[in-house]
This record gives structure tokens, C-alpha cells and sequence, in this order.
């Protein structure tokens, strides 16, 4: 799969393996709408992708991960988006691990 779309991330193939790396070093790769938006585009490419089998996640200089929360929520959202779940009355979705599978 192409995905030098993306421009707040790069990614770099390694046999099976996809390397995609956060790229704001400047904004100690803080997140923006940009890259919020590329973060959800690029999980629903990868679940198409047949030559990922798995994920590095990764980012750009002396702050690598800087918005680990934000980032975390971003892909959680697009996981539970994707599977179709709906969260509960608490406003959490119940699900395993194999749920989440790609």
C-alpha cells in the first residue's frame, strides 16, 4: 500500500512490518487536527494493507511520544469505530483483546 499521502506521519515498510513514526519533532509531535486526522486514516489503511502484519509505532525526535494519551485515545477511537462497538451506559466499551484484532 502507497501512504506517502501522509504528511504529520511517516511510515516505512520493513518486510511485514509498517514503521510509522509521528512527524511534528518541532511540536515535540504534540497532536493537531492534521495529524488526528491522519492517525484515523492510516489504522483503516493498514486494516486493508495485506502486507502488514504488524505495527511499529514510533515518532520523530528528541520527544518521540510526547501525547501518548491523546494518541492512545485517537487509536482506541478508531478500533471501536471500525469494529462497530458501541460503548455501554458508562461510556466504556467492553471488549477483549481478540476483539480488536486486525
Amino acid at each position: 500500500m502507497d501512504y506517502s499521502r501522509y504528511q504529520a506521519l511517516s511510515c516505512e515498510q520493513q518486510d511485514k512490518v509498517l514503521i510509522v513514526s509521528l512527524n511534528r519533532p518541532e511540536a515535540l509531535n504534540a497532536i493537531n487536527a492534521d495529524l488526528h486526522t491522519e492517525l484515523s486514516h492510516i489504522f483503516a489503511d493498514i486494516a486493508l494493507d495485506q502486507e502488514t502484519h504488524a505495527v511499529v509505532l514510533t515518532g520523530r525526535g528528541r520527544a518521540s511520544f510526547q501525547a501518548r494519551l491523546a494518541f492512545t485515545m485517537a487509536a482506541f477511537n478508531v478500533l471501536v469505530q471500525w469494529h462497530g462497538l458501541q460503548p455501554n451506559m458508562y461510556g466504556f466499551v467492553p471488549l477483549s483483546i481478540a476483539e480488536l484484532s486486525l
